[in-house]
């Protein structure tokens, strides 16, 4: 053998074994260090997974993705809620049926056509027959190439809003005693009907009704009784008129009604008479039977009047006019209408004025027995 060989192999017996024994111990670390790593890793995807399933679960917000057919993959408990379903009920279900005022996004929604994002409102109905209003948030699914492979969806319950929406809708537009239109909507339709009628060259009627004596009513039964009065008056008319037609109540005792398109003045006068006949049917009001009529004043667009202002004055003069005449009866305006019913405003603006400056003085008018010349009394005037 030879001597460097010898020293060779001496040294690798002395300094190799250490040296491996270094490697291995700095793989072993790296081999650890990765698993280590790993097992990190995989705890953090474990925690990530555990809280996206919690936020999915525990939600206030619907949430559920389907399928291309539209078929339910995964749903939240939120949605089985609004549904009032089970989640097992829901996994594998259409959504479709379960919708009644439109079709699920799977059915040819924007989002699959490349909207991307889709908002609109839908009616889910329950298996009770009951309504929920939710708002749908809608986007798509893409698998790793790109293309669309389902649809995921956020429902918010919103029924609760819709109906408060509602109610101040009918309270700012809808009389809260008959259900009737207000007067603030039936101008709104009378103005529509007005600029309908003006391209077609039709004529409007406008009926002010004002009930007779409703008063006394009042008085003696109550205000209730005089609201189920009202209410019961607003349906019989109602029932009288056509669709297209609005009857409304102005306040106390005043209706109105507006009549579009109508034939001819005997048209309007058939409506006027089947009106008071239907009010000369007494009412039932607890143990009472009440029976109560009304004064009607008619209008005619454009012939008495080419606004809703100045149709309105027309018909209250009328209507005043009916009531002079004993009321029960109706009358149809007429200039001569006008100018009393301006004679009558500048006498009572006089009057007050009377009364505010104390310009009125009593006098006072002796009645006399012509043979005898006897006084026997006076008649008290106020000039």
């Amino acid at each position: 053998y030879s001597p460097v060989y010898d020293l060779v192999e001496g040294a690798s017996k002395v300094v190799g074994y250490p040296i491996l024994a270094v490697g291995f111990y700095l793989s072993y670390r790296a081999v650890h260090a990765r698993l280590a790593a790993s097992r990190e890793t995989q705890r953090a995807l474990r925690e990530q997974e555990n809280r996206f399933r919690a936020l999915f679960e525990d939600a206030p917000v619907g949430y559920h993705e389907t399928d291309l057919d539209g078929r339910i993959l995964r749903a939240n408990e939120a949605t089985a809620e609004i549904l009032a379903r089970p989640v097992r009920a829901l996994t594998g279900a259409r959504v479709t049926p379960l919708v009644r005022n439109g079709s699920h996004p799977a059915d040819r929604s924007p989002v699959l056509d490349g909207a991307g994002y889709w908002q609109r409102r839908l009616t889910v109905v329950r298996p009770d027959g009951a309504e929920r209003t939710v708002e749908s948030h809608e986007s798509a699914i893409h698998d790793p190439e790109g293309r669309v492979e389902g649809v995921r969806t956020a429902w918010i319950d919103i029924t609760e809003r819709v109906q408060m929406e509602h109610e101040i809708h009918l309270r700012a537009h809808y009389d809260e005693v008959t259900g009737l239109p207000n007067r603030a909507t039936a101008l709104d339709r009378l103005e529509a009907a007005a600029a309908q009628a003006r391209r077609d060259g039709t004529r409007i009627g406008l009926f002010f009704l004002d009930l007779d004596r409703f008063k006394k009513i009042n008085d003696s039964l109550g205000h209730q009784a005089g609201d189920r009065m009202l209410a019961a008056i607003g349906r019989r008319i109602d029932n009288l008129l056509r669709p297209v037609d609005t009857l409304a109540r102005l306040g106390g005792d005043e209706f109105v009604a507006v009549i579009p398109a109508f034939d001819s003045g005997a048209h309007l006068e058939t409506i006027a008479q089947r009106i008071l006949s239907a009010l000369s049917e007494p009412v039932r009001l607890g143990q009472y039977e009440v029976s109560v009529s009304a004064s009607i004043g008619i209008t005619a667009f454009p012939d008495d009047g080419d606004d809703s202002e100045t149709l309105f004055r027309n018909a209250d003069a009328a209507m005043y006019m009916a009531k002079e005449s004993g009321g029960s009866t109706f009358c149809f305006y007429t200039e001569a209408m006008n100018r009393a019913a301006e004679r009558r405003l500048l006498l009572e603006m006089d009057l007050r004025t009377a009364v505010e400056r104390q310009s009125l003085v009593l006098n006072y008018q002796p009645l006399l027995v012509l043979d005898s010349g006897e006084l026997i009394g006076a008649e008290a005037l106020l000039r």
